[in-house]
């Protein structure tokens, strides 16, 4: 029946015209999200690379300079150990912020109003439909 309105009445192309604008800051909100999603999860990857690099220039200028080559190797073996968890962390902050959204939508949809005894039929009624002097076409 709202179909039929809108044709009636003309309105076509204003509801296109609404539903392309929606659709289209939608679809934006979408890529800038995914756009996030991907560099947090290319940083992810790169994090143990970037981290022992990090290390390796801290440690030079803390001791003047020199690396040798058992420091070297012992740094490295605790990065390679550390590799998952320093790529799980952006990760987890990815699931965390789905989960916060999650949450706060349960909480909206259980802190909504209830019905109230007038819209609901009580259980035990057998009505489910009912006309009175219809006309179906």
């Amino acid at each position: 029946e709202g179909a039929k309105a809108i044709k009636f009445m003309a309105w076509e192309q204003q509801y296109i015209d609404a539903i392309t604008v929606a659709r289209n800051k939608e679809v934006a909100l979408l890529r800038r999200f995914r756009f996030y999603q991907k560099l947090n999860e290319n940083l992810g990857r790169a994090n143990p690379m970037i981290s022992a690099c990090g290390a390796f220039v801290v440690f030079a200028l803390a001791d003047n300079g020199t690396l040798s080559a058992d420091n070297i190797f012992a740094v490295l073996s605790v990065f390679l150990s550390l590799r998952m968890p320093l790529i799980m962390i952006p990760m987890n902050i990815t699931i965390m912020a789905q989960f916060k959204v999650s949450m706060q939508r349960i909480e909206t949809f259980l802190l909504a109003p209830t019905a109230r005894e007038s819209e609901v039929l009580p259980a035990t009624s057998d009505l489910v439909i009912s006309t009175q002097n219809a006309e179906l076409t």
